[in-house]
């Protein structure tokens, strides 16, 4: 696994929150052993910060470092999962002009979206969490996998917009709340979860299964779902009664 980490707030409060972002990413430092990196977008309307650590599963080289950035300059990355098409996804992107500087899932991911905008997240077959900044529009999206393998959690307060893999990576950024959710500390105590995208905190909220998230300062959240379990097995010819069921499998 790896640990992605991000924000996204007031270039005024620069050195808080970039020492938040370094405070966190050492809290998520047993996710990644084998890498660790930053980056920084800073101007007058915001200041966007990026951190991951890395665990080298694919691409062992400096190539795979992240924050990764798209061959046009325009998006970075943070990611955290693994494309087991990747390479389906990357020959096709090839056929396109792309050139690949890596042999990563992350880069593939990366150039994906560079082309197809959020609908790549369609063709990616995987796990995975990230995060991709858009230059040009300062905005960051966020993703999660379909069935939520990956975890992702965030909060919007007092004009800062912050996430990470782990609420412990959350913790060093002074504008999080920290007042408790007791229905949900007592639905985890009782069931061992907590249903929809609340937390054991009222301010956090964790990024739903097969959704994305969008935040800028012009638009605001935005979230939309790119999967549902109802729309997938609409496009199955599924038998719709026990007997029929019962044939299909023999």
């Amino acid at each position: 696994m790896c640990g992605i980490i991000g924000y996204y707030g007031p270039s005024s409060r620069l050195k808080e929150l970039a020492e938040a972002l370094d405070l966190g990413l050492q809290n998520l430092s047993h996710r990644g052993p084998d890498d660790r990196g930053t980056w920084e977008d800073v101007r007058d309307a915001g200041a966007l910060g990026l951190g991951h650590r890395r665990l080298s599963i694919l691409d062992l080289s400096p190539s795979g470092h992240q924050p990764m950035f798209s061959a046009n300059g325009r998006f970075s990355t943070v990611f955290n999962g693994e494309i087991y098409n990747f390479m389906e996804i990357r020959t096709e992107l090839a056929a396109h002009g792309v050139q690949f500087r890596s042999t990563s899932d992350t880069e593939v991911v990366l150039e994906a979206y560079a082309l197809w905008g959020i609908a790549a997240v369609e063709r990616f077959i995987g796990m995975f969490a990230l995060a991709i900044w858009d230059r040009i529009e300062q905005r960051l999206l966020l993703i999660r996998d379909r069935v939520g393998v990956k975890p992702l959690y965030f909060f919007l307060h007092d004009g800062v917009f912050a996430f990470a893999s782990e609420l412990r990576g959350l913790q060093p950024f002074r504008s999080w709340p920290r007042d408790l959710d007791p229905g949900a500390l007592g639905e985890f105590f009782q069931f061992g979860y907590i249903a929809g995208n609340r937390t054991i905190f009222r301010a956090v909220r964790v990024i739903e299964p097969g959704t994305w998230l969008s935040y800028s300062t012009s638009e605001g959240l935005r979230t939309g779902r790119y999967w549902t379990l109802e729309s997938a097995a609409s496009k199955v010819d599924v038998p719709r009664d026990e007997r029929a069921a019962k044939e299909h499998l023999a």
